[in-house]
């Protein structure tokens, strides 16, 4: 059996560790995906702050508006989680998208 030239050996050894060191970076990532993957808690919190946001406070003086679209949103909010990342959807049209702990709101 031939041995391979140092610098061959050298090379393939170099690229074992940064491949290694990509594998072990995505894992890491994926980890921190997984563990801080919005609820649907905080999607309707979300979803609530982005169309709430754009009310003044006198069209909804007669009924508290926040408790009424809460109790709106946990009822046709259908949440998904893909386990590193999340999505809300109402009426079949993505609504949010959760990942890293936070939640963006797609449409407003």
């Amino acid at each position: 059996m031939q041995r391979k030239p140092f610098i061959i050996q050298k090379s393939i050894c170099i690229m074992k560790k940064v491949l290694l060191t990509i594998v072990l970076i995505l894992v890491i990532l994926a980890g921190a995906c997984a563990l801080t993957n919005p609820s649907k808690e905080k999607h309707i919190d979300a979803i609530q702050d982005a169309y709430m946001g754009n009310l003044d406070d006198k069209s909804y003086d007669f009924l508290d508006g926040k408790s009424l679209t809460k109790i709106l949103l946990q009822n046709s909010l259908e949440y998904k989680s893909f386990g590193l990342c999340s999505t809300g959807r109402i009426l079949d049209k993505d609504v949010s998208f959760g990942i890293l702990g936070h939640v963006f709101v797609l449409e407003k």
